[in-house]
């Protein structure tokens, strides 16, 4: 079993210099565009609100914000697939496994290298679904420890 630090050492070291950010950071790119042929980079997104809808023939398209609150994205997937008051049941989570209160240790005291911020954050993604504000929250939350 690895230690906290170690686990940290390695998301900072191996997870990076593997570019598995990258998959996620480009998904729109590699897996959304080239299927569907939408860049969804050339429409505007809220990043206030936390979602945006648009159509691009013979497609609705609807993009949400992963931190977005349960009830606000059960309302506006339920408005999107024209099902009033849907639940979406959460399953697989790691509050149910057993490493549950590593994994809420690591989220806690998690410390990102200067580089790897501006990766992620300074990436094409990060600032076209998020507003410079959050950017700069979630920023200074990954560059000090916050357990």
């Amino acid at each position: 079993t690895r230690s906290l630090t170690e686990l940290m050492d390695l998301f900072n070291t191996a997870y990076f210099a593997q570019a598995r950010h990258y998959y996620r950071l480009n998904w729109f790119e590699a897996e959304f565009e080239q299927t569907l042929g939408i860049d969804v980079y050339s429409y505007t997104f809220d990043t206030h609100q936390g979602y945006s809808r648009f159509s691009s023939a013979p497609y609705e398209i609807l993009i949400l914000q992963l931190e977005m609150a349960n009830d606000l994205r059960e309302r506006v997937v339920g408005e999107f697939v024209g099902v009033p008051g849907l639940q979406i049941l959460h399953t697989n989570t790691s509050e149910a496994k057993s490493f549950a209160d590593v994994y809420k240790q690591f989220k806690q005291e998690l410390m990102v290298t200067p580089e790897n911020l501006d990766t992620v954050y300074g990436s094409r993604y990060a600032t076209h679904f998020y507003s410079a504000d959050f950017i700069a929250q979630q920023r200074k939350r990954y560059a000090e420890p916050s357990g």
